[in-house]
């Protein structure tokens, strides 16, 4: 009888570990993909900024005329 009762309270103990455990990676799930959905966030914001930032570099290589990059000399006075 006192085997049967130590195994019981083993399995029970072992039962508590896994639920514990259980809880804990639960916990450890939700906050990694918490963390996801920011950095998923951030990184749209990212894209966004940088499609506006290309687009502004479009718009003042079209104001800027082309050329072979050289200046004239200055004038000698």
């Amino acid at each position: 009888m006192a085997d049967r009762q130590k195994t019981e309270d083993n399995g029970q103990a072992a039962l508590e570990a896994l639920q514990t455990e259980l809880a804990f990676q639960g916990d450890a799930l939700h906050a990694l993909d918490q963390a996801y959905a920011e950095q998923q966030q951030a990184l749209l914001e990212l894209r966004k900024q940088v499609s506006l930032l290309a687009a502004r570099v479009r718009a003042l290589d079209e104001r800027v005329p082309a050329g072979d990059g050289e200046e004239p000399p200055p004038p000698h006075y």
